[in-house]
């Protein structure tokens, strides 16, 4: 099982970052799920050059292929479940490109659907062919 578990934050059952993924070159696909499961290996220990911290609870995974800089943005979740264990859990909220830093509209956007995924976890987490 790996370190932490990645989800991805849903509205209406869609995932936003599922669908800007489907709109990258599947080379580019590819770079981003390996970074997302170095996300799985390390969690909260992921840093710089592959992760870094932009702010208000919000991460960037640092994915770059030619000059365009990928950046997938997460949070960290620890919950604890029905028996006390603790749950470590990055959910990726979406996916943007950047060229100098994130812009401050994605920045934003993470951080108010963070908060609904907070008020509602079950509500706002995407399940695979639902």
């Amino acid at each position: 099982m790996p370190a932490t578990e990645v989800i991805f934050y849903a509205e209406g059952g869609v995932s936003p970052f599922l669908e800007w993924m489907e709109r990258q070159q599947e080379k580019v696909q590819d770079k981003i799920f390996d970074a997302v499961s170095r996300l799985e290996e390390l969690g909260f220990e992921l840093r710089r050059p592959e992760a870094e911290f932009l702010g208000d609870e919000i991460y960037e995974l640092r994915v770059k292929k030619g000059h365009v800089n990928y950046r997938p943005l997460y949070f960290l979740d620890d919950m604890k479940d029905k028996q006390g264990r603790v749950l470590r859990r990055a959910v990726i909220v979406h996916g943007c490109t950047k060229e100098g830093k994130v812009d401050a509209r994605d920045i934003n956007l993470a951080v108010a659907r963070r908060r609904l995924f907070l008020a509602d976890r079950a509500r706002h987490t995407h399940v695979p062919g639902a």
